[in-house]
């Protein structure tokens, strides 16, 4: 289990690790960090993020973390968040930071921690939730679009995976 304490001053913020006897009174925010599952080199961590009258969410500005995750499987492990913004809507699922998976390790306080500055990001980029959802979904389609433009010249170029393996064996042996 991982522990996170968060003194805030405006818009800077501290964050140290603690141990389960830390003194805690300190901080205005506790991060728990515990395990929801594992299997196989799969799994999940949930974040609850609390304030000392245990009111769950931290808040960012006029914006609020209100869930946090971690998840990882064999080759990459991953930091998420959702946010509400000053009105109250919810962004879609933000991607705070990318790592090696399971067989590699990973770092799960370095994970956490990524989450904050991901939302500091986040609301000093967008002026509600409503423009980060459809900025996202455009850059989501952008990057569907590429893959399958990419996908089809490949397919129309070599439609036949054995042809496309011999190009890259002659290529292979012309710089031998």
């Amino acid at each position: 289990m991982v522990i996170l304490g968060i003194k805030c001053n405006g818009m800077s913020m501290q964050i140290d690790s603690l141990e389960f006897d830390s003194d805690q009174t300190d901080y205005d925010y506790i991060c728990n960090v515990t395990l929801r599952s594992s299997n196989n080199g799969n799994g999940m961590y949930d974040i609850s993020i609390l304030n000392k009258n245990f009111v769950q969410g931290f808040p960012i500005g006029k914006w609020r973390i209100t869930k946090a995750c971690l998840s990882y499987d064999w080759g990459n492990s991953y930091a998420y968040l959702i946010m509400t913004d000053e009105v109250g809507k919810e962004t879609k699922k933000i991607t705070a930071s990318k790592q090696k998976g399971f067989v590699s390790g990973f770092d799960v306080d370095l994970l956490t921690r990524s989450i904050f500055s991901k939302a500091q990001k986040i609301v000093s980029e967008y002026p509600s939730s409503n423009i980060y959802n459809v900025i996202s979904d455009l850059q989501e389609e952008k990057e569907r679009y590429y893959w399958k433009g990419t996908m089809e010249w490949f397919y129309k170029d070599y439609p036949d995976m054995n042809e496309f393996i011999e190009d890259v064996q002659s290529s292979i042996d012309k710089l031998s």
